[in-house]
């Protein structure tokens, strides 16, 4: 560390000698001798892939909601509410569709009798069916739908 004298002032260090390597030394260890560069066998990275367990689990169930939102409508017509044409037609139905087509489209060229696969795409399947039965069933309610006239007593 630098040492500071009483003389000078406080910003003012005089540096100390440093101990420096001596790189001509006898007792270091000899250098490594680089031979011609090796050819490495690179395997290409597997494709990138996720697995769509959950996707395909959470599809179903979104579908699933959707089409019992759409019976309630059907049957109740109460229930037929802003919100719950909303949660069917750009909720529901779009996102389970979105989940089922991620399903098929992952597993589009496997030939596998894997049951676990296997499971997955008809959960898919059964996933477009109800999203597509739902959103026809709002579509024809509102189709269908009159104009609310307050009965006047």
């Amino acid at each position: 560390m630098a040492k500071r004298s009483a003389a000078m002032p406080l910003g003012h260090i005089v540096p100390t000698p440093v101990t420096t390597l001596n790189l001509h030394d006898e007792t270091l260890p000899p250098a490594v001798e680089i031979g011609p560069p090796r050819q490495i066998a690179i395997s290409p990275a597997p494709p990138l892939t996720y697995h769509p367990l959950m996707l395909a689990f959470a599809g179903v169930w979104i579908a699933f909601a959707s089409f019992v939102v759409a019976l309630a409508m059907l049957v109740y017509r109460p229930a037929m509410t802003d919100l719950s044409i909303w949660l069917v037609l750009w909720l529901g139905a779009p996102l389970s569709m979105c989940f089922a087509g991620l399903i098929l489209w992952a597993y589009r060229k496997d030939v596998s009798d894997d049951p676990a696969i296997t499971a997955q795409r008809t959960q898919a399947k059964v996933a477009l069916a109800l999203s597509i039965t739902a959103a026809a069933i709002v579509y024809v309610l509102i189709i269908y739908s009159e104009k609310f006239i307050p009965i006047e007593a």
